[in-house]
């Protein structure tokens, strides 16, 4: 066994030493839905130590979110659903078929063909298994503006998708001329629907530029954070 197999091996019966009659309180009486979040704590946390260049952090942050995924695996092996093998075999099986300029004869000559491609067979897939890319299945607990993007891309022939600069442009002026000439006229809940269609079309304009909402907005946030810090 590689040394690579070694410590794997030896996490995965912690997990099984953890959960055992003889094991940690707290560990045994943890559920799917109770550790879901622990998974999103240590991803953000382990992005956080990315974006600071903490590379002693990161290494703690990877272990940590490796940790929550296998223990969550270990859950459901319990309940004799699906095994720690079947997700490493799933995940394995998914990168070797959606690179197949890696593992086949495909040629690609850019990121951009391979992203194309990407997309290109996971509708192939989603259609085998007779599962329609739809955008009720979004994960409700991503960042908004992280949803939004991902909605865009995924609803086919949606006005967001396929207006122009001007046009997207134009339809968030014309949200916040509604809400400037009428602000208190159309009540909480258009003023709540012209913003989130603000929001939706500024979500459109970052894409156009192939800038990331969500990271812009981070990015931004960042900066004023410290320039008030310095103050």
């Amino acid at each position: 066994m590689t040394e690579k197999g070694h410590y794997f091996v030896k996490l995965i019966d912690i997990i099984s030493a953890l959960r055992s009659e003889e094991g940690c309180p707290w560990d045994r009486v943890q559920t799917p839905d109770t550790v879901k979040r622990y998974i999103i704590e240590e991803a953000y946390e382990a992005i956080a130590a990315v974006e600071s260049r903490n590379t002693e952090g990161l290494k703690e942050e990877l272990g940590d979110l490796l940790f929550m995924t296998l223990f969550m695996a270990k859950l459901f092996d319990e309940k004799g659903i699906f095994k720690v093998e079947d997700v490493l075999e799933t995940i394995a099986s998914k990168m070797i078929y959606r690179h197949p300029h890696v593992f086949g004869d495909l040629e690609v000559h850019s990121a951009e063909e391979v992203e194309k491609n990407w997309q290109r067979l996971k509708g192939i897939e989603k259609e085998k298994s007779g599962k329609e890319n739809l955008p009720s299945d979004l994960p409700r607990c991503l960042p908004a503006l992280m949803r939004a993007n991902r909605y865009i891309s995924r609803v086919n022939g949606n006005t967001y998708q396929i207006e122009s600069l001007d046009q997207l442009a134009n339809r968030v002026r014309q949200n916040l001329e509604r809400i400037e000439k009428r602000g208190e006229e159309i009540g909480l809940n258009e003023q709540k629907h012209c913003i989130g269609d603000m929001l939706m079309g500024l979500v459109g304009l970052a894409r156009i530029f192939s800038v990331n909402a969500e990271d812009a907005l981070q990015e931004r946030l960042e900066e004023l954070i410290r320039s008030e810090s310095k103050r």
